[in-house]
Order: structure tokens, then sequence, then C-alpha cells
């Protein structure tokens, strides 16, 4: 499971946050995963959560799209 050091409000350097998940039609479909990660805030709290992230599959549809126009 990979580590993201985060600062107190739970942000990490790249400026990810970690409060939102991918929706189950968007994971069967495979456009999406929430992946498993550890996040290390500086007080030295370890919390398990999950990380939204887009999947190869997604980010080309969703090109697709924006080339063809349709931006939903």
């Amino acid at each position: 499971m990979r580590e993201i050091k985060v600062n107190e409000f739970g942000v990490s350097e790249d400026g990810d946050k970690f409060d939102l998940v991918a929706s189950p039609d968007a994971v069967d479909a495979g456009l999406m995963v929430n992946e498993p990660v550890i996040l290390i805030y500086p007080d030295g709290r370890r919390v398990k959560t999950t990380q939204a992230k887009i999947t190869k599959l997604g980010l080309a549809i969703a090109a697709s799209q924006m080339s063809a126009g349709n931006r939903h």
C-alpha cells in the first residue's frame, strides 16, 4: 500500500485531496479505481483511505470525447 505524506488538512505536496471516491459504476466500467493508500500526517498519525484514480481507459475515453467536442 502506498504511503503519502499530507499536511494537517490531509492534502499532499502535489495538492491531492483524499475525500473523493470513484462511483461503483465508474469502477465497474473500468474507468476509475479506488486505490488503497495510507496518509501520514505531520503529527505521525497514519490513516488508511483510498485515492480515486482514473484508468488508462478512462483517460482514453475522456480524450476522445474532448477531441470530438463532446464535453459532458
